[in-house]
């Protein structure tokens, strides 16, 4: 064959193993679109139970949570240089005030916030598990304990962030606005339940460097969105 016509058989094959490697990755992307909107249908978002804590805990060990044992007094972080104490923000998990997210009826999502002075009120963790993630769930989430909130007369929520894509997710979907800038800290928390108390600390994300405190205007948002929330709560 002469070298041109080689060239030619060549390239020929070349291009169309690369337009069949498009056309699959095509494909692919088209599945895996059907399979997010499939699984965003199916995400349900309802108030946790104490009968949920087990798969709580198990959300909760992917967002550097860690239950801790009551009789382990050693600093928790030698490389922080930082011990857990009420600096850190000890906080009650009230599971009357949180919320889980449900798909195909597991548990793969939390979130919870906590009443502070006045009419103001305060987020504290929302988590979805990774394989569960861009399927809209964590959005369900965040607009469930808003509504709460809002029902309840709460005016202004605040969420503290280290993560920069979190935050920017924050102020583009939800209308938060940074307040503030705070050095990182791991924050300690405590679930009541019947027969006992559960005790863990979140690690702080050290790798960002600093946290963003974010406010939320919930009315200002309900309005601007004109999703205002039913007097009824459709969470129970």
């Amino acid at each position: 064959m002469k070298p041109r016509m080689l060239f030619q058989s060549r390239f020929c094959k070349t291009t169309s193993k690369y337009f069949f490697a498009i056309a699959l990755f095509s494909q692919l992307e088209i599945l895996l679109q059907r399979s997010r909107r499939d699984l965003t249908m199916r995400a349900t978002v309802r108030k946790a139970k104490k009968s949920d804590i087990d798969d709580i805990l198990n959300v909760l060990s992917i967002y550097n949570f860690k239950v801790l044992n009551p009789m382990d007094s050693k600093p928790l972080d030698e490389d922080f240089r930082e011990t857990v104490t009420l600096y850190n923000s000890l906080s009650e998990i009230d599971l009357r005030t949180a919320f889980v997210g449900v798909i195909n009826g597991q548990l793969v999502g939390f979130t919870h916030y906590k009443p502070l002075e006045g009419t103001t009120a305060k987020t504290t963790f929302i988590i979805v598990k990774p394989e569960f993630r861009h399927t809209g769930l964590g959005k369900k989430l965040q607009l469930a304990r808003m509504k709460d909130a809002y029902r309840k007369g709460f005016e202004k929520l605040i969420t503290y962030c280290e993560t920069p894509r979190i935050v920017d997710w924050y102020i583009q979907n939800f209308g938060y606005e940074i307040d503030r800038t705070e050095p990182v800290h791991h924050r300690m928390h405590f679930i009541k339940l019947k027969d006992k108390v559960i005790w863990g600390v979140h690690y702080g994300f050290k790798q960002f460097g600093d946290l963003k405190v974010l406010v939320c205007d919930l009315e200002r948002f309900f309005k601007h969105e004109k999703t205002e929330p039913n007097k009824s709560n459709d969470f129970q």
